[in-house]
């Protein structure tokens, strides 16, 4: 009996692969080659479509509402606390001799908190400075694809040992943003005004490397 539901296992999961492959082909003969490529690639791009999930948006500025977290972490000295980083994730494709590098600023709603019991003018000001945190983390996300953009932009060989670079801006992004909440907390609201500027200018400076698709993608072979 088992040997019987194994070959008919095998048989569904061929006629659904021979169903793939047709429908692939019938796509094919629509599109030129580049275009199909493209599009294949695109597909394993996609960024995550998670409700708990927030990737950094020019047009969308952080609510009080993206704070899910409802008990405050004890280890936290703030009123609020964004849980952003840098996500780099890299997808190779070998049928199309391709290196796709998806990198961008997100932060996680579900272990995001916020003291919703100050006032409202408070509570403006911090979302203010939570979301100058998240502008941060993607203005090191641009300089990020900057960066791996240009390096390999000639090349036709890529090795893993050539992203070092990448740990050293994520040395550069932790510092900053230490650096960022040791002034404001030192100086205040003066400092707060003075980060906000110098954060609008950069974010102005660096909008060549600002991609809402968030995907490069690279003619390479790996190594």
């Amino acid at each position: 009996m088992k040997t019987s539901n194994t070959y008919l296992y095998t048989f569904i999961i061929f006629c659904i692969f021979c169903e793939t492959l047709l429908g692939q082909n019938k796509v094919r003969k629509k599109l030129s080659e580049k275009e199909f490529a493209r599009m294949e690639i695109e597909k394993k791009c996609k960024l995550p479509e998670k409700e708990n999930i927030i990737i950094w948006d020019e047009k969308y500025k952080l609510d009080i509402d993206d704070f899910w977290e409802k008990q405050k972490n004890p280890e936290l000295k703030y009123e609020v606390h964004g849980y952003i980083g840098i996500v780099v994730g890299v997808e190779t494709s070998i049928l199309w001799g391709k290196v796709v590098f998806r990198i961008y600023a997100a932060m996680d709603k579900s272990k995001s908190w916020i003291d919703k019991k100050k006032s409202e003018e408070y509570i403006q000001y911090v979302l203010n400075h939570e979301q100058r945190h998240f502008d941060l983390a993607e203005i090191i996300a641009r300089k990020l694809r900057k960066k791996i953009m240009r390096k390999f932009w000639f090349r036709i060989s890529l090795s893993w040992k050539d992203l070092r670079h990448i740990d050293d801006l994520y040395d550069e992004y932790r510092k900053i943003q230490n650096q960022y909440d040791s002034e404001i907390e030192k100086e205040g609201r003066s400092a707060q005004e003075r980060w906000d500027k110098w954060i609008d200018e950069e974010l102005e400076r660096t909008k060549e490397w600002y991609n809402k698709h968030l995907v490069i993608v690279k003619r390479c072979r790996c190594k």
